[in-house]
């Protein structure tokens, strides 16, 4: 039988980041620091999304008072990046398309490295639906 982990008394504080512009609000809530954004025109260009999680702050990042990328910063020092519309990618880089490419089916294949014990080149293959 599992042994069931105590919450803490008081529920975690919500955490609200609104973009420069004003167009864009980040909820950061729950003890997973979940982060959620939100359009705050109206109407709404998209309904809410979740983004990531155990994240502790947000960059903003502007290009001629518009909009262009959005920096999740997390608990041990690594970094998600999405476009202004949720839609995740690499810095400097934008992916085209109205749906979070990280809900489509993807395959990927990532070499590891020689491998000592055969001397040939190891693949890891990624696969989600």
């Amino acid at each position: 039988m599992p042994i069931p982990i105590p919450w803490p008394d008081s529920p975690p504080p919500t955490e609200v980041f609104i973009s420069p512009d004003g167009t864009r609000g980040i909820w950061v809530r729950g003890h997973a620091r979940d982060a959620f954004l939100y359009d705050r025109t109206t109407p709404p260009a998209f309904e809410p999304r979740w983004l990531d999680w155990d994240v502790v702050d947000v960059r903003w990042h502007m290009r001629e008072d518009v909009l262009a990328e959005i920096e999740l910063l997390r608990f041990f020092g690594d970094s998600s990046w999405f476009d202004a519309d949720g839609n995740p990618n690499l810095p400097g880089e934008t992916i085209p398309g109205p749906e979070n490419p990280a809900m489509k089916r993807h395959d990927f294949a990532t070499p590891l490295g020689k491998s000592q014990a055969f001397q040939s080149m190891q693949i890891e293959k990624v696969r989600w639906e």
